[in-house]
């Protein structure tokens, strides 16, 4: 074959043949005869892109490969009309074209039936390009279109996982602001009920003018609160030392409940007069390592204790406590700190209607004159 100058020759049997100057189209030829490719190839000059297979396994191959508009099958290659039928296979939109030599109406219908759209002869080849032109266009629309509907697909598909995604993260965000929110309505309900819970102690707390009255109030108020524990105030006395003003036996042996808290007097009072906020401990390890061996006075007990402290005293040491098994929650401690600060405002302000006549450095020991708070019994 004298090829055209620069003409592409490929191993296996594939030719590239020389690009023109029309349609753009890939056109297959398929015949095993060397002389039939380059006739065809100089008739389909004005297609840039043709290629050659000389049989019907390289045909199927080189079409699994790559898109063909248009394929013109030699009547030579053996069975011509399987190799139609199942190029249509692979390239649905590609058309078929026979060419060869003149045959019966049979042989052309069954070429027909085969999947060929038009039977070329060989006195006809000067007629292939024209009638070759419309199906290749007709290949390249539809492929254009399922390339388009592909596109469209993929990108409908990245929008709908997008969206998916979007979804999801709007449904993580909307979570994590209802947990918010239902997070701030706790908190503020927990605010409102403590705001509640001040107005009505110090409601409560204001009546009480009398040192004694106020004990009392103060120490039914925190059983009321915190459940069912010992409890026991101390108030410091005109020496310097603490005496018990006022208590609350729940589980403590009667006969020796009071000796045994005014020997605490000693040992409380002075450990947590400079508390600034509320102390919890939770068993005898926490106990001895505030109370050292002296903490053997409370039996292995859950001990929670404040100091109600005024411009810098300490006028009350409060102490509640009750058995290890029934420790006093964290979640007490906001109420705790109420009733500390309220009690301790309402003391300071009793201490200064009885005391206005004294010196402030003379207004400790309320017990030192008459019954004062150290013959208070509020045992239960």
């Amino acid at each position: 074959m004298a090829r055209r100058k620069n003409q592409p020759q490929s191993h296996k049997g594939e030719v590239q043949l020389a690009p023109g100057s029309g349609l753009r189209a890939s056109i297959l030829l398929i015949t095993p005869c060397p002389s039939t490719r380059d006739r065809l190839a100089a008739t389909l000059s004005a297609f840039p892109n043709l290629a050659w297979s000389p049989d019907a396994p390289h045909a199927l191959a080189l079409a699994q490969s790559r898109r063909m508009d248009a394929v013109v099958i030699d009547s030579a290659v053996p069975d011509a009309g399987g190799l139609t039928a199942a190029l249509r296979q692979v390239l649905p939109h590609t058309s078929c074209i026979m060419y060869g030599a003149p045959c019966s109406l049979d042989a052309a219908v069954a070429a027909m039936r085969s999947g060929a759209v038009d039977v070329v002869l060989l006195e006809e080849t000067a007629s292939l390009p024209t009638r070759l032109a419309p199906f290749a266009r007709r290949a390249r629309t539809l492929t254009a279109q399922d390339l388009l509907r592909d596109r469209s697909r993929r990108r409908v598909a990245t929008h709908c996982r997008e969206l998916y995604e979007s979804r999801h993260a709007l449904l993580a965000q909307v979570g994590t602001l209802c947990r918010d929110l239902a997070q701030t309505q706790r908190d503020m309900s927990e605010q409102l009920q403590r705001a509640s819970m001040a107005s009505e102690l110090n409601a409560i707390l204001r009546q009480e003018l009398d040192l004694e009255n106020l004990l009392r109030t103060a120490l039914e108020y925190m059983l009321k609160r915190v459940g069912p524990t010992n409890a026991v105030v101390y108030l410091p006395a005109a020496s310097g030392d603490y005496s018990l003003g006022a208590y609350v036996n729940y589980d403590c042996p009667k006969d020796s409940a009071e000796a045994m808290l005014d020997q605490l007097a000693d040992i409380i009072a002075p450990t947590f007069e400079n508390l600034d906020d509320i102390l919890i401990l939770r068993g005898q390890a926490d106990l001895l390592s505030a109370l050292g061996n002296r903490a053997d006075w409370l039996h292995d007990s859950a001990l929670a204790a404040f100091s109600c402290r005024q411009d810098g005293e300490c006028l009350a040491v409060v102490a509640l406590f009750r058995d290890r098994r029934n420790p006093f929650p964290a979640a007490l401690l906001p109420t705790l700190r109420i009733i500390c600060d309220l009690f301790g405002k309402q003391l300071a302000r009793v201490i200064r209607t009885h005391h206005r006549h004294l010196p402030k450095d003379k207004w400790g020991g309320l017990g030192d004159h008459g019954r004062g708070p150290d013959d208070i019994d509020l045992a239960a």
